[in-house]
């Protein structure tokens, strides 16, 4: 994956820890953990992380969730 798509991803993180949505963004980071390099890795980081992005969408911004979600549709 390129570079771009962890940038957009680990932006979103980020915002979300200074506005005080730490168990979201742990949530959005430990999607990650499922990366391991075979493609049911990716399959499964891409059902987690949607996952995240739907239950908690209210607790996101519209950027936020536009961020996530072209990235998401990009891997």
């Amino acid at each position: 994956m390129s570079t771009e798509f962890w940038n957009n991803w680990d932006e979103v993180i980020a915002e979300l820890r200074t506005t005080n949505n730490q168990k979201l963004a742990e949530q959005l980071q430990d999607s990650r953990l499922f990366l391991n390099g075979l493609t049911d890795g990716w399959h499964n980081f891409h059902e987690a992380a949607g996952q995240v992005i739907n239950q908690h969408s209210s607790q996101l911004t519209e950027l936020q969730t536009s961020k996530l979600s072209s990235t998401l549709k990009a891997a």
